[in-house]
């Protein structure tokens, strides 16, 4: 059975606050240490977060464009409780940057821009405001044209 579109979203949200309640301190704006997910198990109540859940919510923020952008070679991991665990190796940081290459948005920030034409030569062309006429005054004014007889 699929998951519901923004599943993975509310699970790491709701892992957010159940780490706070319980006073766990993980550092989400760095690299997770290997192993984060029995770790939180073991220290989370079974009641307080399921293991759908837990797996969703770290399958979700690993797999984000901002985490992968963290994985650069050296990079120091962080275990849950903030003590450094280990550093990230140079095929971790070439997986992640290829990920980033093969996403939908790394698509956009890393495609070579195009050559030649401008790129907003496709807009069509728009004219050029109405011509004065025999006792009709034009104002254009903020891409308005007011006409006053």
């Amino acid at each position: 059975m699929s998951k519901p579109k923004g599943y993975g979203e509310a699970a790491l949200r709701q892992l957010k606050r159940v780490c706070w309640e319980h006073r766990i301190k993980v550092v989400w704006s760095r690299p997770l240490a290997k192993g984060t997910y029995q770790t939180l198990r073991e220290l989370l109540p079974a009641e307080a977060i399921s293991n759908k859940k837990l797996y969703s919510a770290l399958c979700c923020h690993t797999r984000s464009p901002g985490y992968l952008q963290l994985l650069r070679t050296n990079a120091v991991r962080l275990a849950p409780g903030g003590e450094q665990a280990d550093r990230v190796t140079l095929e971790e940081s070439q997986f992640a940057v290829e990920r980033l290459k093969a996403s939908k948005r790394g698509k956009r920030r890393y495609a070579p821009k195009p050559k030649g034409k401008a790129q907003n030569s496709n807009r069509p062309h728009k004219p050029a405001p109405a011509t004065a006429k025999a006792g009709v005054q034009v104002r254009v004014k903020a891409r308005k044209v007011i006409r006053r007889d």
